[in-house]
């Protein structure tokens, strides 16, 4: 059994209530007709975060933007994530 986007998206939101530096993206889930995997959600986002340099809303660490991207051991197994996520991903 799986839990829908939506409630996904409620529990992550509900988690960073009140947080400054962390925010939800809900791309992802928000997807029309499917989910998009990995590779692609590390494309897009990479995109987004390029066309927004400089923006100073968007908390850098050395210049770098910091992502956690949450998934299930099964799909960070299948995506080859446990090595982390290299800037050259997606």
């Amino acid at each position: 059994p799986h839990l829908s986007s939506a409630l996904r998206l409620h529990i992550a939101e509900s988690l960073l209530q009140g947080d400054d530096l962390l925010a939800v993206g809900a791309w992802e889930a928000q997807f029309p007709g499917r989910w998009p995997d990995f590779p692609e959600v590390a494309q897009v986002l990479q995109q987004v975060l390029e066309s927004q340099k400089g923006d100073p809303a968007i908390p850098r660490m050395g210049g770098h933007v910091q992502v956690f991207y949450a998934c299930g051991t099964d799909h960070a197994e299948r995506c080859g994530l446990y090595g982390g996520l290299r800037p050259s991903t997606g």
